[in-house]
This record gives structure tokens, sequence and C-alpha cells, in this order.
């Protein structure tokens, strides 16, 4: 037992640090800091509050110019959209606004978001009174929820906003959104939604829970010459970042260019036909290098493949000094390849020409790639070689990469199964070569039928021979389910002797950013490397253990651990050996056929999700250990003693009292009594509030601790605070430590109603039937319903995070009804 029990704690001790741990490098790369001014706008009509309203920026646009509304997070400031700001005043000025929380804790309560939510109602209508141009709110991870409950509030006869854009918000669940009342339903919203995610190293707001259903869904780590993943602040101070926010924020969201790899275009446009009288031709599956193109090249077809163009130029120096945090700098806007100084044309059975469409990136590699699916003759118009710049190009006719006699296989499938193949590549990293001159386009079949939450680090570790044309790097395709693409690039550096030897995933050298990190390889994950003609590329697949903790982590809901509290309370009341085993495998089976079928097809391997329910186990082995060691420090024993029955139903009333003034001090009075009071045999209601139910309530404890220690007293800029604490001590919007007290808490649209306290309602009877001497009846009938109430929690709650406090409520009424159930019922059954 201990040892599965030392198992679980380990595990989820790493996950923790993993997933959240301070070792995540939250240096920026790209790194950019700007001012601005700003002055206060004043609300008449507003109620009185602490919360700011500010207008950023010195231009004067027209009335009618956009309107941006930017909207902080957990602990953020309104000086995390100065940035942004200044990027959107390059071109036409907008009016930029930004809400001032003073940095308070959304995160940890609904009662601090819903204040934040009123008052971005109120400063959503008072920019609607000063302006008539278009106005779109942006909201940053808790902000964005705050964004939705405020356009949910307003009226849905009137369009206020027409566009609501969010970054990397928790739009489907969070570790620490545990309140029901944070599932905030955005997909009703009539106005259109774009949500960004900041990729794999996000370590707060993993990528899939920033997807909704009616949203345009955008990772960066796929997004147009961004291609790398951020940390979750990080993405509003980098500049190619901010370079691509702002560019979608004025032109709408549109599918990156790598998303057309391969594929046939839609549409043709017409183009003159090209001069033959001095071309020169190319046989089919012949590859022509930059440097002995002429001016015109026609190539002749190739029935079945696939013609390709690639134009690579190497970036120049970047002058400016880096910041001192700053992680180096890798990102010049103003350096760009001009793809339309060439033109590729192909003709088609009547003799007309037409333009073949170019996919291009500037960032991390300045790429211009032309590709054509057609059989037919292709005309291709030299770029100038320029002076200054060095360029490298390569123009060839080759194998369809789509099909399975082209691809490139790397390495045999492990008997073992996907796991095995991953535990494998975790020692020994998989190494496939693609020989020179293959063809420009390569896709590799990699042993890995389906790895979801099992990721994977790719990197080019040799490229031979060194002495290749300035350094030749060859970028690096992942294709997954549709619109993740992911693209990765060494960048080009100025006077490089040698390419690097290594190309870690957000590794701390400046040379090796731009390595992919897969977190969901699916059914249809691809690899597609663009070759040379004369150089061979060594890439290495290697297994990321510390990714897959940090993964597992941040998608553990902990259904399973109030699962096994309850089945384990179950066996309890049987009192034989063999049951606690015997229930816990009939929960384990039960679930893992069920789950399915109720939540449908699960992201996790059939053997993950074993691994994860025995961690479950062990966790509530745990909590029930921890409850025995609290109940052998009691001073008296189970037997009832005079007047206990008064005194318990004392005990009851002073807890529902202290329920309705304060519900998460109360979790933790009654886990502790619950664990001294219990039968050391049975501490089946300890376990639970000691375990999934004290989880509930813990953001509601860290915010009573963040109260006491008078961070919401605190301004967001020394110069403010003077006007801060006079509007503080009128202000409706302070956080209280009585925001879950139905009798003290007087705001209407804060009042929780009596769901907190009636939470409570079940395990203060218990704890009052048990300090009465009163034991729970031992019932195989009643044993086996709780069993199955086990397995109903275990599977509801599986699909959110949110639905755990609402699954605790039938487990905690389970443990008490065996304490009051009359024991002539119980030997009947």
């Amino acid at each position: 037992m201990w040892l599965v029990e030392l198992i679980s704690f380990l595990f989820a001790g790493l996950g923790a640090f993993c997933a959240f741990g301070p070792y995540h490098d939250d240096r920026t790369w790209n790194l950019i800091r700007n001012s601005a001014n700003f002055h206060v706008i004043t609300m008449p009509s507003q109620e009185p509050t602490h919360f700011g309203l500010y207008a950023l920026g010195e231009a004067k646009p027209t009335k009618t110019a956009p309107v941006i509304l930017f909207v902080p997070g957990h602990g953020g400031s309104w000086k995390q959209g100065i940035n942004l700001c200044a990027y959107l005043a390059k071109e036409d000025p907008v009016h930029f606004y930004t809400l001032d929380f003073h940095a308070s804790a959304s995160a940890l309560h609904w009662s601090v978001l819903s204040a934040q939510a009123a008052f971005t109602k109120a400063a959503i209508q008072r920019l609607g009174q000063l302006h008539t141009g278009p106005k779109l709110v942006l909201g940053h991870s808790m902000g964005g929820l705050v964004a939705v409950e405020a356009l949910r509030r307003l009226s849905q006869v009137e369009r206020p906003v027409d566009g609501l854009f969010l970054i990397s918000t928790p739009l489907e669940s969070h570790p620490l959104l545990l309140d029901p009342r944070f599932a905030i339903e955005a997909s009703n919203l009539s106005c259109s939604i774009v949500s960004v995610s900041g990729g794999a190293t996000d370590p707060l707001v993993p990528m899939k829970t920033t997807r909704l259903r009616n949203a345009h869904f955008i990772p960066l780590p796929a997004a147009r010459d961004v291609y790398s993943s951020f940390s979750h602040v990080n993405l509003l101070f980098s500049r190619h970042s901010l370079h691509f926010l702002s560019r979608i924020l004025r032109t709408g969201p549109s599918e990156g260019p790598w998303s057309n790899l391969l594929g046939r275009p839609t549409a043709a446009t017409r183009v003159s036909a090209p001069a033959q009288e001095n071309a020169s031709f190319v046989e089919p599956g012949a590859a022509v290098p930059f440097d002995r193109l002429a001016k015109v090249q026609l190539f002749r077809p190739m029935t079945g493949g696939i013609f390709s163009f690639l134009l690579m130029e190497e970036p120049q120096a970047i002058q400016r000094h880096p910041e001192r945090t700053s992680r180096g700098e890798t990102f010049d806007a103003t350096d760009v390849l001009n793809c339309s100084e060439t033109a590729v044309s192909w003709q088609d059975q009547e003799a007309g020409w037409y333009q073949v469409p170019v996919i291009e990136m500037q960032f991390p590699a300045k790429v211009c790639l032309y590709q054509l699916r057609e059989t037919a003759l292709v005309a291709l118009l030299r770029p100038k070689r320029k002076k200054r710049l060095r360029r490298t190009a390569w123009a060839h006719w080759h194998a369809d990469p789509l099909q399975d006699q082209a691809a490139l296989p790397c390495g045999s499938r492990s008997a073992m199964g996907a796991l095995g193949s991953w535990l494998q590549m975790l020692f020994q990293p998989l190494h496939c070569e693609l020989p020179a001159g293959r063809a420009l386009v390569t896709r590799m079949v990699l042993p890995l039928p389906q790895l979801p939450m099992l990721p994977v680090d790719l990197r080019i570790v040799k490229v031979s021979p060194s002495e290749a044309t300035f350094g030749w790097q060859p970028p690096l395709v992942l294709t997954m389910a549709h619109p993740e693409v992911r693209v990765a690039a060494l960048r080009l550096e100025v006077d490089q002797s040698e390419p690097p030897s290594q190309w870690a995933s957000e590794s701390r050298d400046a040379r090796e950013v731009f390595a992919p990190r897969s977190t969901e390889l699916s059914e249809d994950f691809s690899i597609f490397v663009i070759g040379h003609p004369s150089l061979t590329v060594t890439i290495e697949v290697q297994s990321n253990a510390y990714s897959m903790l940090a993964e597992w982590m941040r998608t553990q809901r902990f259904h399973a651990w109030l699962g096994a509290c309850s089945c384990l309370s179950a066996a309890d009341l049987v009192g034989a050996r063999w049951a606690q085993w015997t229930f816990l495998a009939a929960w384990l089976i039960t679930t893992l056929l069920l789950e399915p079928i109720f939540e449908g097809p699960s992201e996790m391997l059939p053997s993950l999700r074993v691994f994860n329910s025995f961690l479950a186990v062990g966790l509530a082995l745990l909590s029930r250990r921890c409850a025995k060691v609290v109940s052998r420090c009691r001073r008296w024993g189970s037997q009832p003693r005079q007047g206990a029955w008064r005194q318990a139903i004392l005990v009851f009333v002073a807890l529902m009292l202290l329920a309705s003034i304060q519900p998460a001090g109360c979790v933790l009075l009654l886990a502790i009594a619950s664990a001294y009071n219990a039968d050391p045999k049975a501490p089946g209601l300890a376990s639970v509030l000691l375990g999934p139910y004290l989880l509930c309530h813990l953001p509601s404890i860290i915010l009573a601790v963040w109260l006491l220690l008078g961070q919401q007293r605190e301004a967001s800029a020394p110069h403010l605070q003077r006007s801060f604490d006079k509007a503080f001590q009128s202000s409706q919007h302070v956080a209280s430590l009585w925001a879950d007290s139905w009798i003290l808490e007087g705001r209407a649209d804060l009042h929780p109603g009596f769901r907190p306290a009636l939470g409570l309602l079940c395990p203060a009877a218990a704890l009052s039937c048990c300090m009465a001497g009163r034991g729970a009846v031992s019932s195989v009938g009643f044993a086996a319903l709780m069993l199955m109430i086990s397995v109903a929690v275990t599977i509801y709650a599986a699909t959110s995070s949110s639905r755990l406090w609402w699954a605790c409520q039938p487990v905690l009424a389970a443990h008490l009804v065996p304490l009051i159930l009359p024991r002539t019922q119980a030997k009947d059954e």
C-alpha cells in the first residue's frame, strides 16, 4: 500500500513542479518595452469603484476610428497593453483603452471576476457613448473570461461589440477553475471570436483549453512569421508575436501560409506567356540550384510528380542592442524577402499560362516556396541576384510526398506499442537521415501511430557538409489536425562558420529556439522536411519526459481521485479484507469501459488512462492515511458519552453557522475534525474532505490569505496609490473575505446564495453523527450503491474541472446515509 501511495505522491509533486514550477525560463525573445501617456476616462454613471479606465497613446484618431479595449488577467497590469498599442499606432491610429484592476486575483474566486465583469460592462457602455467606430474587446488570460461574462450581461438585443479577441484564455477548463460558476458559456455570444494560444510552452493555460467551438483558433506556433511558443505573459512583450497580433487585429484572422502545403489551389490567376526564345529546358526529375538557373527556365512535366521551387535569403544582421533581460534578438520586421520578384507559371492543355501560388515565410527563415501538383510545363523567371544579400534556391520536379511510396521511413515500429516506442525514444533518440538531392519536400514517416500527451522534440543535429552556402538551415514543417501546422527553422546567422550541433525546443541558446515540440500527435501527424541538392540532413526525434509530466498535470482534473475515495468508502461498508481491492478493480474496469461511451473518444492512450487511475488510487490511499494519522491523535475513543447527541447538535449548528459565514474556513475545520473523530478503519469522509473537496475550496483559501496579507490595497503604480486609497474606501468592487457568505455578503450582484453553505450540510451532519458515537452501518447493498455512485461521479466530472464541486455532493451524501441509516433496516438487507 505504502509503495502505491509514495509513487502517486512523487508523480503528483513532480508533475506539479514540471507544469507550474519555477524552472521555466521566463526570459522573452525579442523583448520590447514601450512607454505611453495615459489619461483617466471618467464614468459618471458608474457606481463607486477603485478600478480605472485609461486611454493610451498621444494620437487623436477620428471619432469613427476603431476602438480596442484591453482587459488584463489574473494579477495582470494595464501596462501589458502598452506594447500592442504602440504597434497598432504605427499604422492608422486607433482608440486604445485599457482597464486597471490593480492586479486583482480574478482566477481565485468568482466574486473577483464578477466585480471585474461588472466594471468591464460599464466601460464598454461608456466607450459606446464616446465613439461610433467598430469596437473590439481584447482579453488576456482570465481577462478573456471577464470579457465573456461582461458581454453575456450586456443586452443581447443590440450588438455591444463587433469582435472578441482572446489571448491564452482558459475557455474549456483549468486546474484552478474548480468553481462551477467559472464555466462561462461563450459560444452564445453574437460577436465574432478569435482565440489565440501561446503554444506548448505556456505553463499555465494548455493549448487545448483555449479552443472554442464557434471561435477562430490560432496557435502561435502555427501563426504566420511567429512559429514558436511563448510563456503565459511573454507573448505581450515579444516583437514577432506583437507584429502578428497587431496585423490580425487590423485585417482579421487568416489561414497560415503553410496550411496549403502540398495542396491543390482552388483558383488560378491567368498570366501572360513567358518569353521562350532564350529559355533553357530541364528534363523531368532533374534538380537545378540557384547558380545554374537561366533567366527563363522551363521544366518539362513529370507524370505523378510535384514541382517545387524554393528561394531562401540570408537574414541581415540586427543592429539594435537587446534588452538586459532578453533571451536574444532574432526578429526584424523590416528585413523582408520580396517573393514578387520571382514569377513561376504553368501551362494548361489549352496553352494558357497561370500563376503558381507562393508559400511565403519571413521568420524565422526568409523563404519563398512555389508548388504545383499539375502535370504541366512550368516556366520560372529567375529572381535577380543582389550583391549585398546571399541567396540560395532549388527547383525540382520530384515524387509527390503525399504518396506512401515516396515517403521516407524513419526507423521501425516497436513491438511494444505506442507507449513502448515513446519510452524507447526517451533513452535512445531516433535519427532520421535525409539524403542529399532526394527531393525538395520530403515526408518522413515516424514509427509513432498515435501518441497524445506523449510529447517529442525534433531537432536537426547534423548538416553535412558544413561549408554550404551561408550555412543552409533546412526548415521543418509539422502538419497536424487542421489548422495546427507548425513550422520550425534555424535562423541564419551572419559569419556562422558551421551549423549548430543541437536544436532543442525553447532552449537557452539563442541559436536553438525554433525546434517544434508536439504535445498532441494524432493519426494525421506528418513531418515534412525541406531538403537540399548537395547536403545531407540528420534529424533527431527524442521523447520529452518533463513535458509529458507537465501535460499530464495540466490536464488532470482530479475526477479519478474523487471516484477512488468514494470507492474505498464503499469497501469500508463491507468490512472484509477482500472488499477493498475487489471494489477498486470493479471501479477501474467500469470507468475505463464507460468513459469513452459517455465522454466520447478519449485523448489518452488506454495504458495512460490505466496509469492515471492507479495514481488516483494512490492519492486516495494517501489521503486516507493522513486521516488515520490525525485520528490516532485523539484523546477519547469512539464510544458515545453522556449528552453526546446534545453536543453533536450544537456542533452541527455551529458548523452550519460557520459555513454560512466563511465556507472555505469551514471546509478546513471539517476536514481536520472529521479525521480526528473518524473510525481509524473507515476514514472515508475525512479522505474526501482532505482531498478532492478541499481542492474545490483551495482557491478561496488562497484568496483569503491574499486579502489578509493586504495585497488588495496596493495600486498598480506608485503614483496612483493616493487616488487608489481614496477610491478604495467606498468602492463596490472590493474583494471580501465574506464573498461566499449568504449572511454577510450584502452586494446583490455578488451574493453567492445558499450553494456554498448547502454544500457543507452533509459533511457537517456526518461529523455530528461521528461525534455522537454513531458508526456507519455495514450494508452490502448500500456498498454496491456507493460503488455505482463512485463510477457515476468519475464519468461526470471527467469532462470539466468545474464539475468537481457538483460531483462531490452525492459522494458526501453517500457518506452521511450509512451513519443515519436505521440498524434494523441494515439487518433486513
